[in-house]
């Protein structure tokens, strides 16, 4: 073999060595021809599949915050016959099951409010949204195919308060009163707010004085003296220290179910024995001599 061959077989031999080094390395970082390898996906679309889980509505219970409550101007064809017709719709989220029900309210639904129960329809003339209130309600077929869902029972949560009487409308039904809630509970809205911040730094743990606006009404409301005598709203006066339970609205008006003056024993006057404070017995003459 000539000293030229040797070179060239010996070339050759390197050439080899460096192609076989690079494959290696390449293969090493997943790149060939076409470029970096792409990751493959896995099956079934691949991603988070998880589906929220739907819940059962068709019957059920519990708190509901009430978005709106409306009177049916109108029935439909299947219910102009009917001896129980929809008379409402109620609507609100309940919170058991952080979800919004619509319910269709039937003339014979039950009602309460402070121990005395309500027709649907008289429940339109008040404001009602907001306000809390425990239903129950399930599904009624109405017609052939369509389905609705019917509130049985509803009793409108109350609230225990105290404070003092803040402004008054003349010749109306309504009170500020400066509240603070009863046995140091948090207000209803405090409650959630304490529920949604659990796990910071702002949770609230003392409630605080506010300003509610609260409304009578007839055959509904009690106002009652001191001494536990029924009175009017219009008979309070100023300061005057009161106790009782409403059902709340919203954050700043609820509706009085029981509200009560509370009297300061040590202020409250008392009458005078015969013999006792002041001049005492029969009136001197003067003689004249």
């Amino acid at each position: 073999m000539t000293r030229y061959s040797r070179m060239n077989w010996r070339f050759i031999v390197a050439c080899s060595f460096v192609f076989l080094a690079g494959t290696s390395v390449a293969s090493a970082q997943g790149l060939g021809r076409s470029g970096p390898n792409k990751p493959t996906r896995p099956s079934g679309g691949g991603g988070n599949t998880t589906k929220k889980e739907k819940r059962d509505l068709t019957s059920g219970s519990g708190l509901m915050t009430v978005r709106q409550y409306e009177l049916e101007t109108s029935s439909s064809a299947d219910e102009e016959d009917a001896e129980d017709p929809i008379v409402a719709t109620l609507t609100g989220v309940v919170r058991e099951y952080d979800a919004s029900v619509k319910l269709g309210v039937r003339q014979s639904a039950r009602i309460t409010l402070g121990g005395k129960e309500f027709k649907p329809e008289d429940l339109g003339d008040i404001s009602l949204k907001g306000m809390p209130m425990n239903v129950q309600w399930d599904t009624e077929k109405i017609g052939k195919t369509k389905k609705i869902k019917m509130l049985r029972t509803a009793q409108l949560s109350t609230f225990g308060i105290e404070g003092e009487v803040g402004e008054l409308e003349e010749g109306g039904d309504s009170i500020d009163i400066r509240a603070t809630p009863a046995s140091g509970v948090l207000w209803p809205d405090e409650q959630d707010e304490s529920k949604r911040r659990a796990s910071g730094p702002a949770k609230v743990t003392e409630p605080k004085k506010k300003k509610l606006n609260c409304s009578s009404i007839p055959d509904v409301s009690r106002v009652l003296d001191g001494d536990g005598q029924p009175i009017s709203v219009g008979d309070l006066l100023p300061d005057q220290k009161v106790q009782g339970t409403v059902a709340m609205i919203n954050r700043s008006s609820a509706v009085i179910v029981e509200l009560r003056v509370v009297t300061d024993e040590k202020k409250k006057p008392t009458r005078e024995k015969p013999g006792q404070g002041g001049k005492t017995g029969p009136p001197t003459r003067k003689i004249q001599i």
